[in-house]
């Protein structure tokens, strides 16, 4: 990607979509187990590519189970401000007091892309 980024050129589109679907077949595992696990900081730079192309989910300092409920506070950024929500104002974050919320791995990624 490194690579990519400084010849200015576009990942290839298989590489992308493999990676894409790596991506699911691990959340789809995490919310698979019992309680549910979510990752909730699932960004590009937690996101690693291993020399053969093998995608890994790391940095699970955020990853919560889902206990029935159980009340959380889920934080909505705007997507365009560079920061985390730890680091946010109250002008960039919507907070929503909520039990569960899970999307299937497919809605999630149709939401970020």
């Amino acid at each position: 990607m490194l690579e990519a980024k400084q010849k200015k050129t576009f990942l290839d589109e298989v590489d992308v979509l493999g990676w894409a679907n790596q991506l699911a077949d691990a959340l789809t595992y995490l919310h698979s187990q019992n309680p549910p696990l979510v990752h909730r900081d699932v960004k590009p730079s937690n996101l690693k590519i291993t020399p053969n192309g093998l995608l890994k989910l790391v940095d699970f300092g955020l990853v919560k189970a889902l206990v029935p409920d159980e009340m959380t506070i889920t934080v909505i950024q705007d997507a365009a401000l560079p920061s985390t929500p730890l680091w946010s104002s109250m002008a960039e974050t919507v907070c929503i007091p909520t039990s569960a919320v899970i999307f299937t791995p497919t809605a999630a990624l149709s939401i970020t892309c």
